[in-house]
């Protein structure tokens, strides 16, 4: 069954969200872009005086469905901010809400007065779950088994009428609302309806039968979809890993369960949301989402939405009616079929997908036949155990007073053995006493060692630093030689400047001479002409009364030669405003080529006076490098004497392991020669108590014999100590000279590796020895019983 989903518009104000309830489709609006979505149903709300209607439309068939013994999950989803919460459920006094919607449908129904309805109220954020009818608010446990999920801690309260059901949720939604105000974004609430009623079943021969069926109705209010969008990878990770972790666990179902046509396999233990939603994806429930959609919100956060929306639409559930008697039926079988299965909640999620009583039935056979076989399989060993107790009863019918005897001389050996046992761990214990001092002192030489070489990293960055602080003074030096040389070049251009203006005064005064000898002589013409004039004057006024034309003549001839003059007048005059100009310039060149020649004499002096005292600086600081040098020079040889010491001995140390080593290998050859030398004798003394108990000895001689073969047990069991005890002194010896590391290991490392070695061979030698003295001595108990068994039929 594919999976409804409503879509519940808020255009205010409109433009960004248009919704068609005819064609049931959706458009979102972002300049020249829009997108297009079509849901199952589409409502406008514009008003809250249209809730209740939706609601019931949407909520109707899916109590019916509750009421024939189905599974039924309703989902709001949407942003924070919208509606979704006010649509969950409303303030009290009010019935515009999906749960007082849903309580009505189900009380008014018929023949649902008398029907028992319990809720459960879970909380979830992140991974945390909180039950909502609980006092303390104490978190629980979930686990999903089979077709459900357990709560392991929660309380179901029951629900007798719809106003009970009401005033429970009002005391939920108390608690709820003071946590909505702090706008936490991934907070979802699951309010379960749990009910068992008579249900008429037809299977698959069109039989009908009334049986006993449980139900629920899960209204869920989602957590805020701005924390869902279309890649996990992208989620808002504002609240925390948990979060987090729920968010992308619930996309990763989402996409799972979308992207495949088949019944897709999920791992529903990944998160506590998924596990309790884990009936809504794919599952066996009837699922109806609701989405809640805002104009005011932004385009990509609608978007979101409609893509989570759309993907959600592609799921399909399995819903099918269960009785009673299958749920009980299948939680024994899975209980006792544990072994076939490993406990995956992936392959137990897709048994929640069955399509119908046929595959359940099959699935039912087939664990009734794995439940036989393992009947079958329990019966076999239960008589082979029978088998095999009979005969150990058969063999166990001894004498218990020798049994005791041998049993008391066993005690004794294994007393003998733990004190050999604790010896040895007391010379282990003085072992690592003093590996542990030569741990210290090589620790402490290492730390020379260390201190040595960062005295020398220090002087190796001194010297680097006075490298580069003499590199840096040397480039200093040059650049000031560069100014120098700059400063020379502008005082030789200002001189040859000064020259030229020298020069060009000189010409300015030669033609100041020259103009002054042309002024004299204009003005000796000028005194000829103005003489000229008067005396044509004078001839004017005499021959004017002869020619009036003669008179106009020499008039304009006189005009023409005082315009001349004028002209030469005011060339002169620029000539001297020139002159000035010009020496004025000198005047400024000289006073600039003085105040050049001083500032640079002072530059000159500070610059010879700093270069003096750097070069004396830098002097003292090359002498302390030196010395410096010197003494890290002789350091290095000293550390490098050092060096060479610790490692011849630490070739010593290795020549004396490589000794050690083939000590212990030599312990337990001779051991392993000792303990065949044992086995020999024992098989010898068994060879002679049978001879006894052949020639018809009474049991008094067998006694007196199996005294002596334990007493020349014991006493090679103490020639084996001594000798154990000699070896053991030697290999004490030979580690008290203190140990240095390898070359190329750390001393720490060195010493664990050698402690394991040293552990691992005493423990295998002294198990060994263990194992094969117990061996013996069960051989030698059984040999024992054989002879009595064989002198009491010789004596009947």
């Amino acid at each position: 069954m594919k999976t409804a989903i409503t879509a519940i518009i808020e255009e205010d104000p409109p433009g960004a969200i248009q919704s068609n309830v005819a064609t049931k489709s959706v458009t979102i609006v972002n300049g020249d872009d829009s997108r297009l979505f079509q849901f199952d149903q589409v409502y406008n709300q514009t008003q809250d005086a249209n809730k209740s209607e939706i609601l019931s439309k949407i909520i109707q068939p899916l109590v019916k469905s509750f009421l024939s013994g189905m599974n039924v999950t309703l989902v709001l989803f949407g942003s924070t901010t919208s509606q979704k919460l006010d649509w969950y459920h409303s303030p009290p006094g009010t019935t515009s809400s999906a749960l007082s919607v849903f309580l009505d449908n189900v009380f008014t129904a018929e023949g649902s007065e008398l029907m028992k309805l319990e809720i459960t109220a879970l909380q979830i954020y992140g991974e945390l779950v909180r039950d909502m009818l609980n006092a303390g608010n104490e978190t629980i446990t979930l686990s999903a088994e089979g077709y459900n999920s357990n709560f392991k801690g929660f309380v179901k309260t029951p629900v007798h009428n719809a106003p009970s059901g009401i005033e429970i949720m009002s005391t939920i939604m108390n608690y709820t609302n003071d946590q909505r105000r702090h706008q936490l974004a991934a907070l979802t609430d699951c309010i379960t309806f749990e009910t068992e009623r008579d249900v008429v079943v037809t299977n698959s021969s069109n039989e009908s039968t009334t049986e006993k069926t449980m139900s629920t109705f899960s209204i869920v209010n989602l957590l805020g979809a701005e924390l869902l969008i279309d890649d996990p990878s992208h989620i808002l990770l504002q609240e925390g890993p948990c979060v987090s972790k729920s968010v992308v666990s619930m996309m990763n179902a989402i996409n799972t369960f979308s992207g495949s046509t088949k019944n897709p396999s999920f791992d529903f233990t990944q998160s506590n949301l998924v596990q309790v939603l884990h009936h809504a994806f794919g599952g066996n429930s009837i699922t109806s989402y609701m989405v809640f959609l805002k104009s005011d919100e932004s385009w990509e956060q609608n978007l979101g939405i409609l893509k989570v929306s759309h993907k959600i639409g592609k799921i399909y559930s399995y819903p099918t009616t269960v009785t009673t008697g299958i749920r009980n039926m299948i939680a024994r079988i899975q209980s006792l079929g544990s072994k076939e299965y490993d406990g995956n909640v992936g392959k137990s999620s897709s048994s929640k997908q069955l399509s119908g009583l046929q595959q359940e039935h099959k699935i039912v056979k087939r664990d009734f036949e794995l439940l036989q076989s393992y009947v079958l399989e329990l019966t076999t060993r239960l008589n082979n155990l029978q088998v095999t107790n009979a005969s150990l009863e058969a063999s166990c019918k001894t004498t218990e007073k020798d049994r005791l005897s041998m049993k008391n001389e066993l005690l004794d050996s294994k007393i003998e053995l733990s004190r050999s046992l604790e010896r040895l761990e007391n010379v282990n214990i003085e072992l690592s006493a003093k590996l542990a001092s030569t741990e210290r002192k090589a620790a402490k030489l290492e730390a020379e060692v260390s201190s040595l070489q960062s005295k020398r990293a220090e002087l190796e960055d001194t010297m680097n630093t006075t490298t580069s602080e003499k590199e840096q003074l040397k480039s200093e030096k040059d650049t000031e030689h560069k100014k120098l040389s700059n400063l020379n070049a502008t005082i030789r251009h200002l001189e040859m400047k000064n020259k030229e203006l020298t020069v060009e005064l000189i010409g300015i005064m030669n033609n100041k001479a020259s103009f002054e000898t042309k002024n004299g002589s204009y003005k000796s013409e000028l005194e000829r002409l103005r003489k000229h004039n008067e005396y044509l004057k004078k001839k004017m006024e005499i021959s004017q009364k002869s020619s009036f034309n003669m008179g106009h003549e020499i008039e304009r001839l006189l005009e023409k030669e005082q315009e001349k003059l004028r002209k030469e007048v005011a060339t002169h005059q620029s000539l001297k405003e020139r002159i000035a100009a010009l020496e004025a310039l000198n005047e400024e060149a000289n006073s600039n080529l003085e105040l050049v020649k001083e500032t640079f004499e002072i530059k000159e002096a500070s610059l010879i006076e700093s270069h003096k005292a750097e070069i004396t600086n830098f002097t003292d600081r090359l002498e302390k490098i030196t010395s410096e040098l010197v003494d890290l020079q002789q350091a290095n040889i000293q550390m490098q004497a050092s060096l060479d010491k610790w490692q011849k001995m630490v070739d010593s140390e290795s020549q004396e392991k490589n000794a050690l080593q083939k000590t212990v290998n030599r312990l337990q050859e001779e051991n392993n020669v000792m303990m065949e030398q044992f086995r020999s004798k024992l098989e010898r003394l068994t060879a002679d108590v049978l001879l006894i108990s052949q020639k018809g000895g009474k049991s008094a001689d067998l006694v007196i014999t199996a005294n002596q073969l334990f007493k020349e047990m014991l006493d090679s069991y103490v020639v084996h100590e001594k000798q154990l005890k000699n070896e053991l002194t030697k290999t004490r010896n030979l580690l008290k000279t203190p140990r240095v590391k390898p070359h190329g290991e750390t001393m720490e490392e060195s010493s664990k590796l050698y402690d394991y070695q040293l552990h691992k061979k005493i423990k295998e030698f002294t198990m060994n020895v263990q194992q094969k003295l117990e061996m013996d001595r069960t051989r030698l108990l059984t040999r024992a019983i054989v002879a009595e068994e064989m002198l009491k039929q010789h004596a009947k």
